[in-house]
């Protein structure tokens, strides 16, 4: 028998990598926080992710943590899923929703029943010189959800809800000492990098970066003038970002004005970023800090400056300040309709 989740315990977050299993909750306590978390490669063969191996590992994570309850949000592995910038004329929401719908299924040459679909409104923008609205919409095949939800379900979890994994991080920037600002991350990984802009706790302009150096499908909004031939940022054999890379991170210093420059044409100027932050392994942290300072654009400070200062204490006191980066979607997975945790207690 378990015990039931309360105000004071997150769900659990269950990060479903192509490769690896994350777990995590996240409770609060005479005004402290506290984590319980797991993480393993799949059972069963090294890196495979069927079905009977990920509900293998699930089962291990609940038999070797105290979580709290059943209850968890998911996200489905980035490949799984897709996020696109979208335009409309002002309309009411039942009409959005239905726009969004079609306008989808005609970007992917889908059946409009064969996939699932949710939409972040961002606000209004300006276009060739007439409003528009824009929204940020993340959609997924209808067999692929499902066959994430019963993983879940064969490990006896209850999924609550699927997030994208892109909006899990961006919660864990919710409360800190800059939150009303807009702040622009660079997700640093080795394999799908991204440039994000959060407000708030929510992303309001996903953009991949170098993704024609790893050969994802380029869903940016704005487009680009790199010149593919003289890059030297993948390692195309393994489809890997080398980030000590000199051209790679001019690429990135590029791609983050052409980024600006198309935020300062559509939006106010108060939803333009001033502040940066990287998200990767110290040693990359530092290398592209290193190369982003010089160029002046954005003042950049680490996530533990960013995030609420109760939630730096305990990713300090748990030491994954030093791999933060890789449990910030598992995190932010656990944090859905739970963001309160975060805020501080009044003394």
């Amino acid at each position: 028998m378990w015990r039931k989740s309360s105000a004071n315990t997150s769900t659990i977050g269950c990060c479903i990598e192509s490769d690896h299993l994350r777990l995590a909750q996240i409770s609060r306590t005479n005004g402290a926080l506290s984590l319980n978390t797991f993480d393993s490669p799949y059972s069963g063969s090294a890196t495979s992710n069927s079905d009977s191996n990920v509900e293998q590992t699930i089962r291990k994570g609940i038999r070797q943590a105290s979580f709290v309850g059943r209850d968890c949000v998911v996200c489905m592995p980035v490949e799984d899923a897709s996020c696109r910038h979208l335009r409309f004329a002002p309309m009411e929401a039942e009409e959005l929703e239905s726009a969004v719908r079609w306008a989808i299924a005609k970007e992917s040459n889908w059946s409009i029943d064969s996939f699932a679909t949710a939409y972040l409104n961002v606000g209004e923008c300006v276009e060739s010189g007439k409003p528009r609205q824009e929204v940020l919409a993340v959609a997924a095949k209808t067999d692929l959800l499902q066959s994430a939800l019963a993983r879940i379900r064969g490990a006896g979890l209850n999924a609550l809800a699927v997030d994208y994994r892109t909006c899990a991080i961006a919660r864990c920037f919710l409360y800190g000492v800059n939150s009303k600002q807009d702040v622009l991350i660079i997700e640093a990984n080795q394999c799908n990098p991204q440039l994000i802009v959060v407000r708030q706790g929510v992303p309001t302009f996903i953009r991949p970066l170098l993704s024609k150096a790893v050969g994802c499908r380029d869903t940016r909004p704005v487009a680009h003038s790199i010149d593919q031939s003289k890059r030297g940022s993948a390692d195309h054999h393994k489809g890997l970002i080398d980030w000590q890379d000199t051209s790679t991170l001019q690429d990135v210093i590029h791609e983050i004005a052409i980024s600006i420059h198309y935020l300062s044409e559509a939006r106010p100027a108060s939803e333009v970023p001033q502040l940066g932050c990287v998200l990767g392994a110290d040693e990359i942290t530092e290398t592209i800090h290193e190369h982003l300072s010089d160029s002046k654009t954005l003042e950049y400070r680490p996530f533990l400056n960013l995030c609420a200062p109760a939630f730096a204490h305990v990713l300090q006191d748990s030491r994954l300040d030093k791999k933060f980066n890789e449990w910030l979607p598992t995190l932010g997975l656990a944090l859905y309709e739970r963001e309160h945790l975060l805020k501080e207690e009044p003394r």
